[in-house]
């Protein structure tokens, strides 16, 4: 990572000719590290005017004692760049990449620590720390988002236009192949971060492509660190709260339930089950999450899907063994069922298996036959009407 920010530096002084090397642009209140050792102002000239030495040895040893000093000699370079001497320029413009780029590491060090001696802010910084915390874990992931994404960060601060363009841009980098960064823990933390800001709107192709990589690959990768998992599932939680893309409905349910984000999970199923055009899979979906996270309470969500007798394919019954259609009433009996404490078997479902994800295998839905599913849904009336409580 160093790296990286050592050739944007190189970049940077090349094409600005290095008139003069202005502040890095992500410090604020720019009060210098320590030096070591410390040197005067006189001390630093003389090894300045030495990087022109006519002997070899003494120029390698001026750019050695220099770095060695530290930021305190970032004047001195600033000025030596523009030196008549081709070889103090060069040297001097060497020396003050790796001396901004090892200041800039102790303060990001220091301000993932927490130092409070550490006058290092960050653009985004204040509106992370306002949903995630202000604490060594939260502050640790930022300075890796911010090495990883400072131009995304940068943008959040400016407003959500530019961040929305700049994501989307960096999403189809990534479909592209242009950009292969989604290992990078920054990365990923960035995205889901500025993906979820107010005002921010991530493109439908880029959630589509981009999303699924980052929950599959990187986020369960490093949620076997013990410093991430509980910042990451919040920040996937926040995405997905925000992301109401219909292609993604599916998955973004599959993932909340996997990660076990109860609100988020009956968020989307309330919103799927409360819209009338979502589409029959995700209502199916909806159903069977309402009934693994929800209880009594939420029984109205699903009872109204008890009159819906969309067909949603077939299923294998055994007595006799056969193909019978498996309705959505069906579904949404079996789960109204499970959330009353009741027993399926009771009500005509011989073939009930469970499966902890959906609460059953919906494939082991199907109720015999018509008449099967009317003394069913009979006895889901007379115990209603008994228990309207």
């Amino acid at each position: 990572m160093a790296r990286r920010f050592v050739r944007l530096l190189t970049g940077v002084l090349t094409l600005c000719s290095i008139a003069l090397l202005p502040a890095a642009p992500l410090l604020a209140a720019n009060a210098p590290m320590a030096d070591v050792p410390r040197a005067t102002p006189e001390q630093i000239a003389a090894l300045v005017e030495q990087l022109g030495s006519a002997e070899f040895a003494e120029r390698e040893q001026a750019s050695r004692d220099l770095v060695a000093i530290g930021i305190g000699t970032r004047t001195a370079l600033e000025q030596a760049v523009q030196s008549p001497d081709a070889e103090v320029r060069l040297r001097a413009r060497a020396i003050l990449v790796t001396v901004l780029s090892s200041d800039f590491e102790q303060r990001l060090e220091a301000f993932a620590l927490g130092d409070e001696k550490s006058p290092l802010t960050l653009p985004a910084w204040e509106q992370f720390a306002a949903i995630y915390g202000d604490h060594r874990a939260a502050r640790q992931l930022f300075v890796e988002m911010q090495r990883c994404e400072p131009e995304l960060l940068e943008a959040v601060a400016t407003g959500p236009t530019q961040a929305t363009s700049l994501l989307n841009d960096r999403m189809r980098e990534i479909i592209d192949g242009r950009r292969d960064s989604l290992n990078d823990l920054g990365t990923l933390a960035t995205l889901l971060f500025v993906g979820a800001a107010d005002g921010v709107e991530a493109g439908e192709d880029g959630c589509l492509h981009v999303y699924p990589y980052v929950v599959q690959a990187t986020y369960r990768g490093n949620l076997k660190s013990p410093m991430w998992p509980g910042l990451l599932k919040k920040m996937v939680g926040r995405w997905i709260a925000r992301d109401t893309t219909p292609a993604m409905t599916n998955q973004n349910l599959t993932l909340a339930a996997q990660l076990e984000l109860k609100p988020e999970t009956m968020s989307i199923a309330s919103r799927v089950l409360e819209a009338k055009d979502s589409l029959p899979g995700s209502k199916q979906l909806s159903i069977m999450m309402i009934a693994r996270f929800g209880d009594k309470g939420e029984l109205p969500l699903v009872e109204k899907y008890l009159q819906d007798a969309t067909v949603l394919g077939q299923v294998q019954v055994d007595d006799p063994p056969r193909q019978v259609d498996l309705q959505m009433r069906d579904v949404a009996l079996a789960a109204a069922l499970h959330m009353s404490g009741q027993s399926l078997r009771e009500y005509g479902f011989n073939n009930v298996q469970e499966y902890a994800p959906t609460v059953f295998q919906v494939g082991t839905l199907g109720l015999e036959d018509e008449e099967s599913r009317i003394a069913a849904f009979k006895k889901w009336t007379e115990w209603r009407a008994e228990h309207s409580d």
